[in-house]
């Protein structure tokens, strides 16, 4: 059985309610990404489409596994990625 964690269980600050994206992490756990931390990438992030960045990380992480993050690091990392595209 995988182990979610959320977004908001890292980040206290953001308002997580339902789930609206999975990533796979480390050990066969997953990164549960909800409506509110939706919102949050929406309004930091205004020129991204957040869904199809969402789906391009999930690809990533399923394509190179020996590269995927902890479940800690993943708010990181998806900020990360997103923050380079708003720049693109």
């Amino acid at each position: 059985m995988d182990k979610k964690t959320t977004l908001t269980e890292q980040n206290s600050t953001l308002k997580s309610t339902n789930t609206m994206y999975e990533l796979p992490c480390t050990g066969n756990r997953v990164f549960a990404v909800g409506e509110g931390d939706i919102s949050t990438m929406q309004e930091l992030y205004p020129s991204v489409d957040i869904f199809g960045e969402l789906r391009k990380m999930k690809g990533w992480l399923l394509a190179n596994s020996m590269k995927r993050k902890t479940p800690r690091g993943m708010p990181r990392f998806i900020h990360n990625w997103l923050s380079k595209q708003q720049d693109n």
